[in-house]
């Protein structure tokens, strides 16, 4: 009988040996350059196009900011003009609902407001977020065109029953204008809580912004035009430009990885760790633990602060008798503040 060794284990014909080293063939250096300066290329491309999208995430936060107040802060600039001095004051003579504007003006904005707050605090909204700041934009957008459309084709006359229920559709304008802000302030930092510090802070940021482009563009119109009509619908008109922008960027904003991103590990986390839905439960031992360490002094100023600017707000900008009110600013001002939170300071 014929003998095979064991190099030829597969046949008697087999001359490669069962246990051949072989050797690993070598990538060319130039390939491995290449090969490394891809994957660098790609990196640095995509980190560029992430950073871009959250610069563009960041304009976005930022635009929603100015949203957020520009129908308000409009409302509240030419209030005084155009429904004071051009609605309720026929002629120049002073009317009950042009000494009573500006006060129900407050209530009117606040109250609803600070309503709508409480009750997602106490009974939490459910539904998509996305939808929360829509349908306040869209709600806004109606009844900034409504307002445009009573500038338009409704004049102001001497008749008291014209100037009634003028009177009662404005302020009915304004608690669904600051229902729908309501809604739609907590709803965008609700939306931008997962991303990092400097998004939230990009919405406070566009609030001051809106306030500071409503003064500067107050001040030019002013100066400008005469006619408080037109004034008024230049106002309302950038408003209503100012939202459909904020709609429009919800839609570009959903198709950035960057946003995507943020939103997942966010959703991941809560449910990693069995996060509930904020209740009355959580917000009591939120305010406990404020209160009981350093921080209740600071959220006492915050606080305070808060109620006393929006307290002043309607009636701060609201021309008086300079008289009487030149004593009354002299005492205010050996305190530091004002005399009375239903005057101005000014």
């Amino acid at each position: 009988m014929r003998e095979y060794s064991v190099e030829t284990y597969n046949g008697p014909h087999e001359q490669t040996p069962f246990m051949e080293k072989k050797h690993n063939e070598l990538i060319p250096k130039d390939k491995v350059s290449n090969l490394r300066a891809s994957i660098l290329e790609y990196f640095t491309l995509l980190s560029i196009k992430l950073l871009i999208q959250g610069r563009l995430v960041y304009c976005i936060a930022l635009l929603h900011g100015i949203g957020g107040l520009i129908p308000w802060n409009m409302f509240i600039t030419i209030a005084p003009q155009y429904y004071v001095n051009y609605w309720f004051t026929p002629n120049g003579t002073e009317t009950e609902y042009s000494k009573n504007f500006m006060s129900s003006l407050g209530i009117a904005s606040q109250l609803p407001n600070v309503c709508i707050n409480f009750i997602n605090i106490f009974l939490v909204i459910s539904g998509s977020l996305l939808l929360r700041i829509v349908g306040p934009i869209l709600l806004n957008c109606i009844n900034v065109l409504i307002v445009i459309f009573l500038i338009i084709f409704v004049t102001a006359n001497e008749d008291v029953e014209n100037m009634h229920w003028f009177y009662i559709a404005t302020l009915a304008i304004v608690v669904v204008i600051n229902l729908a802000n309501g809604l739609y302030q907590s709803s965008v930092f609700g939306l931008f809580a997962d991303f990092p510090a400097e998004y939230s802070n990009a919405l406070v940021i566009g609030s001051n912004i809106c306030g500071t482009f409503t003064t500067v563009l107050s001040i030019i119109i002013t100066m400008i035009f005469s006619n408080v009509r037109i004034i008024a619908i230049i106002y309302f008109s950038i408003s209503l430009v100012v939202l459909v922008l904020c709609g429009i960027s919800i839609c570009l904003l959903t198709r950035q990885r960057f946003y995507n991103f943020y939103i997942e590990k966010g959703n991941s986390l809560r449910r990693n760790d069995d996060s509930e839905k904020p209740g009355l439960k959580q917000y009591i031992e939120c305010f406990r633990l404020k209160s009981s360490g350093f921080d209740s002094k600071n959220s006492s100023n915050e606080a305070l602060n808060f109620v006393s600017v929006l307290n002043e707000t309607p009636c701060i900008a609201f021309e008086r008798d300079r008289k009487w009110w030149k004593s009354i600013g002299a005492k205010s001002g050996e305190y530091g503040g004002c005399g009375s939170t239903s005057q101005p300071c000014v």
